[in-house]
Formats: structure tokens, sequence, C-alpha cells
């Protein structure tokens, strides 16, 4: 299924059916995780479930203005919904640090159906000051690198790492609160120190590091 999203070059946003295999119901323009799919009656359709993850690289969308029961509901086959993916998507996002400006990268963090800031995955064009919800638009940008503290990275095993954030240009990035696990290949890092980080298909890998 393919609907028409008004646009100039007459460009189509595709219709995809998803299935909640969480144990909760997924509140409407909710950020959900694709943790598998299924094919039935000769289509595919993902399923998915609520994010576990600090930031986004390409397995998360967001479905639309209605909410999709939980797989323990009760009924006929109530956890399909759909999704529409194009290159922007309404989405919820998290008011407790305040609304959405513009350009900045905002993502999905674990246990929340929103998106959250001083976190990756998204970036942000501001948010719908008309709607009652609290809803930001969106365009996909993965989160492939990422800088942080040590908590002592030792030669050839994963560690932890202390997640630093900045949405000034570059300057004074501050700890998210949040620490990811990430393999260390080179020599061990004492705590404290800065590290980059960036994504690869199988987790997180320190590619650079302070040994001053």
């Amino acid at each position: 299924m393919r609907r028409y999203n008004g646009s100039p070059a007459g460009s189509y946003l595709q219709a995809w059916p998803i299935r909640n295999v969480s144990s909760e119901e997924i509140p409407p323009y909710a950020c959900m995780k694709i943790v598998g799919y299924y094919a039935e009656n000769d289509g595919i359709g993902f399923q998915v479930a609520k994010p576990d993850t600090f930031g986004a690289q390409w397995g998360h969308i967001f479905n639309g203005p209605r909410p999709i029961l939980s797989s323990t509901a009760p009924g006929a086959d109530p956890k399909v919904g759909e999704v529409f993916i194009g290159p922007l998507a309404l989405a919820m996002y998290d008011d407790s640090a305040g609304e959405p400006g513009a350009y900045e990268h905002w993502g999905p963090r674990n246990n929340s159906w929103k998106l959250h800031r001083n976190t990756g995955g998204f970036l942000n064009h501001g948010a719908l000051s008309s709607e009652s919800e609290k809803l930001c638009i969106v365009q996909q940008w993965p989160m492939l690198t990422l800088i942080g503290k040590s908590e002592g990275l030792t030669q050839g095993i994963a560690g932890s790492v202390s997640i630093y954030w900045s949405n000034s240009d570059g300057l004074a990035a501050t700890d998210t609160g949040v620490d990811i696990l990430a393999y260390n290949r080179f020599e061990t890092v004492a705590s404290g120190k800065w590290v980059a980080l960036q994504w690869m298909p199988w987790g997180w890998e320190c590619v650079e590091q302070d040994q001053t």
C-alpha cells in the first residue's frame, strides 16, 4: 500500500504492517524498535517492541495516530497496526528537558516510547506547538559515533563508557548519565580518559583513546 504525501516531486510513503510483540500497548506516534519480521497472507511486516538501547542506527520506526494493543490484549489479532515509512515522521518527545529546537539530535532511550534530548538517531526539526500531544518532526539520522569517558577499558574485552553529549557545536560536552558497553581492541584505557566510539554491526567499538 502506498499513500501520496503531497510533495511536488510526487513521492510516496510506503505503508507496512507492524505487529506489537511487547506486553504494552504502543501509544500514538511512538518510537518503536524493530525486533523481527513476519510473513503471512502473501505479505511481510515488522515485529516491534519498546526501545531498549541508547540512541538509534537504522532499526527504529514510528507509528501513526492510532495506538497498537499489546500482544496479551484480548480480541482477534489486536496487536497489528501499520507504519508509513518516509523521509519525515511525527514522534512523541520527552518534555522533561524542554521543547526540542530545530536541528538538535534526539533519539530513543531504554524503556521509553518517546524521543529524548542529548541522544542520537534522529534530526529534530522542531516541536508542533499546535498539538495537544508533545510531538516533533524528525528525520532519520543514524547515530554512528560517540564521545565518552572510559570507566576502565581493558584490552580485548568490552567495558563501560560514560556517554557525553553537546548541542552547542561541539563545545562543552556534558555527561548524559548513560553508560554503554564498548569493545576495546587497543591498549587498556584508564578510568576517566576520553574515548571515541564507532558503531559496528555487532555493537560499539573503541576507535580512539586518550593515553596522555
